[in-house]
């Protein structure tokens, strides 16, 4: 199985370290179905940011599940996400 890479910020890379954010969420799009559904994962590579010296985690997959939630990073009305479960830290 292969390990999904995801770029995300520094806030959010921060609570999955420190064990406070079990979820990551994607918009339900195309590029995201192509990358998550009817594949799997061992493990999610994590990387704080765009840099080459970005810090990197990675993490248990542990599937997905489709969730309608309101959140301030994607605006005011309810959206359909893809709610990434995370499990154990495997490296940090």
């Amino acid at each position: 199985m292969g390990k999904l890479h995801i770029i995300i910020k520094t806030k959010y890379f921060n609570q999955i370290l420190n064990g406070d954010k079990t979820k990551e969420y994607r918009i339900v799009k195309p590029y995201w179905v192509n990358k998550l559904v009817g594949k799997k994962y061992s493990s999610i590579i994590f990387q704080a940011g765009y840099s080459k010296t970005a810090e990197r985690m990675e993490i248990e997959y542990l599937g997905y599940e489709i969730e309608n939630i309101k959140h301030e990073f994607f605006g005011n009305d309810e959206i359909s996400v893809f709610a990434i479960k995370l499990g154990n830290i495997i490296v940090k």
